[in-house]
């Protein structure tokens, strides 16, 4: 290490720091003494682990804007004797700035003293131009704070009266020299009774009225007795083994949250219902039709002891993004899943769950809008739930909704696991609602014929013909009115719009058989000359299936044309041996056949994409597209191939349909009733026979046409 001689003079007046602490009394004065002392100049070695896991088992600390003052006070492992500590080393990153792109904090150190709050005190604005506080990056690059009102280009962090403020995010150690710790205290603190010996937190204190939205990441806190470079570091707070979930207090205003990196940690927990097509036998379809309407799951046992269980398991299933609140009850007091907290979902046929997502006061929700998948578990920590509650004697399950929807509830269970790595893997589940029989009198509704008994999956399909093709009426945001657009408004808003594309329009029209059909045009080619519908449709499966069929017409005089993006979502094998569910869209692409069959002519064309589906003139019917028609898009490698795609388990997310406007300027053609057909068709003509597997005879055509 390379030292610098310091001459230190402590306060002989100790200042109100500028988090607002009243009755702030004189310090001591202390020794006068030369030392060796760390500055931007040093180098010392690195104290602590560095790299992309340095923090993994660190404490986080979010602050939301408040009006008063917080503190953070980090316990030590154990009260430690800081007679001849010199240096106290805090693992430390600035994850995230907050208000003014900053953090600012004024830090210092508890004594476990009797009577009354005497700590020391980190910065004092009266130490001089330069602080001994320095931050060492992971790089070993240290950096010190100088005093001043307003950061330059060079400054990592700086002092602003008794506050050090971090202008930038750094991913370091904070090194705080004891001999510049300055005595205080408050609430009757007896500054004569600081007991050196007895040093037990590290604290933090900050104005949330100035200092806010920021993100902060804990890790170790060391100290040393003699310098870092002869003396060996001793921890007093050490994540090296694991997280410290304990011995942390939030003090003041509550606009701040803890957090540990587990609690984000994906749960590998064994799908816990049936699978197949058992998976929907004994299950419940609920249609509320208002907010604050409940479904309330009775148990199998009159009370279920949860006070060892670590999450709690739902059976879930739908096609909408309903928001629920999940509640368990006791039969007297009610805890509901916690805001800001997480839920997971598993979907059937995965063994490990990466989707997750945050609860506020009216609950969760899962659907189209997330990308997630909606067939499988939904995965609440139990810690979410267990306020106010007496988990060993739980009886139900309350679940309210936020409005009117349609989802499927089936069993429930509990799950009890160690917690290891923050995967809760080898754990046991246990049944709370078993639905291997019915078991339609534990569910209740709050209102009157919104739930029915389920002996398998509810079929959103339309059928035609045999049960070998279904197809899916469109359906979107807005079918009652028709829509103009010109790339530029919000999809979500103008149901069918794809920001950034060429302008376009949208009318309501009949299909062959009077059933409502979307007519698009292209009207201007703008941007990048393309326009899109998006999501005509809800979550489906087409697992197994061979391809995409949909009712077309060519409403103009030329050709007309356009592609279709498919996202799939399906569970695959991960290199590290999870079965997990990912997403992918793929395109139809150059080069492969598909089939036309027209309803009028009663003939079967095959054409090959370049790479979209052509339509001829006059052209009104029928279209399959094989799923070997469609590749992955280039820009989307989550993991989906074209193995897996539409294979068993998969489930489609979204569809769209998208038009190269030059090409189709002002032409206009039709669609309805997309869906997947699941036997191949064969060409019939007057030399070839199909034997009941050409397309009309497949669907059933030919008798609907007849009528």
């Amino acid at each position: 290490m390379t030292k610098t001689k310091t001459k230190v003079l402590a306060i002989a007046a100790a200042t109100v720091m500028t988090a607002g602490i009243a009755g702030a009394a004189l310090s001591d004065l202390a020794d006068y003494r030369r030392v060796e002392a760390l500055d931007a100049t040093s180098t010392a070695a690195y104290p602590f682990d560095n790299g992309a896991n340095s923090f993994q088992n660190a404490t986080i600390v979010n602050s939301s804007k408040g009006t008063e003052f917080n503190t953070l006070e980090i316990t030590f492992d154990k009260v430690t004797d800081f007679t001849d500590v010199d240096y106290v080393a805090v693992q430390l990153n600035i994850s995230k700035l907050g208000a003014g792109n900053t953090v600012s904090f004024g830090a210092g150190f508890f004594s476990q003293n009797m009577g009354g709050i005497v700590y020391w005190d980190t910065v004092d604005k009266n130490y001089g131009a330069t602080s001994s506080v320095l931050f060492q990056t992971e790089d070993g690059k240290f950096n010190s704070a100088p005093l001043k009102a307003n950061k330059t280009d060079s400054d990592l962090f700086y002092r602003e009266g008794d506050n050090l403020v971090f202008s930038e995010t750094a991913k370091g150690t904070l090194w705080i020299p004891t001999e510049a710790l300055n005595k205080r205290g408050w609430d009757g603190g007896d500054l004569n009774n600081l007991d050196r010996t007895k040093i037990k937190s590290l604290y933090l204190i900050y104005n949330v009225a100035s200092s806010y939205d920021w993100e902060l990441q804990f890790g170790s806190i060391g100290v040393y007795d003699g310098e870092p470079d002869t003396a060996q570091m001793k921890y007093v707070a050490d994540c090296t083994k694991g997280e410290r979930r304990n011995g942390y207090f939030l003090g003041g205003a509550p606009q701040a949250t803890v957090s540990f990196n587990s609690d984000k940690a994906m749960p590998k927990i064994p799908y816990a219902f049936a699978e197949g097509e058992d998976a929907f036998k004994n299950t419940v379809n609920w249609k509320p039709t208002a907010a604050n309407e409940t479904l309330t799951v009775t148990f199998d046992e009159a009370t279920a002891d949860l006070s060892d269980a670590t999450h709690l398991l739902v059976q879930y299933f739908s096609t909408q993004a309903p928001r629920l609140q999940f509640t368990l009850s006791d039969g007297t007091k009610k805890s509901a899943i916690a805001a800001s907290k997480r839920v997971f979902f598993m979907p059937m046929g995965a063994n490990y769950s990466d989707w997750f997502v945050s609860t506020n006061a009216s609950g969760f929700s899962f659907g189209t809008n997330k990308g997630m998948l909606m067939m499988g578990m939904v995965i609440v920590p139990i810690e979410n739930l267990a306020s106010g509650v007496n988990l060993t004697a739980v009886s139900s399950l309350e679940i309210k909704t936020g409005g009117a929807t349609d989802v499927i509830i089936g069993g429930v269970a509990s799950y009890t696991a160690e917690r290891g790595d923050g995967a809760y893997a080898d754990g046991t589940a246990t049944k709370l609602l078993d639905l291997a029989a019915s078991k339609f009198a534990k569910f209740t509704a709050s209102a009157e014929n919104t739930l029915t008994e389920l002996q398998a999956k509810p079929n959103y399909n339309k059928m035609y013909g045999t049960s070998t093709t279904v197809t899916q009426d469109v359906t979107y945001t807005g079918k009652t009115y028709n829509s103009e657009w010109s790339g530029e408004e919000d999809q979500n808003t103008a149901g069918l719009i794809w920001i950034g594309g060429s302008h376009g329009k949208v009318e309501m029209t009949k299909d062959t058989y009077q059933q409502d059909a979307l007519k698009f045009t292209a009207t201007a080619a703008t941007g990048n000359g393309y326009t899109s519908t998006q999501d005509l449709g809800s979550q489906y499966s087409w697992a197994g299936a061979k391809g995409i069929t949909l009712w077309a017409r060519n409403d103009s005089e030329i050709e007309v044309s356009f592609n279709l993006e498919v996202e799939c979502t399906a569970v695959v094998s991960k290199s590290n041996g999870n079965k997990q569910a990912v997403s992918d869209r793929f395109n139809v692409t150059q080069g492969n056949r598909f089939y036309l069959y027209d309803v009028n002519t009663g003939k079967t064309s095959i054409y090959m994409t370049r790479p979209t589906v052509s339509l001829p003139v006059g052209f009104e019917g029928w279209v399959f597209i094989p799923f070997t028609a469609f590749n992955r898009a280039s820009w989307s490698n989550n993991g989906v191939t074209a193995e897996t795609f539409m294979g068993e388990n998969s489930y489609v997310n979204y569809l769209a349909l998208s038009i190269e406007a030059a090409k189709n300027l002002n032409a206009s053609f039709s669609v309805n009733s997309f869906g997947a057909y699941y036997k191949t068709p064969k060409f019939e003509s007057a030399f070839v026979n199909a034997n009941g597997d050409s397309i009309p005879e497949l669907m059933g055509l030919n008798a609907q046409e007849e009528n």
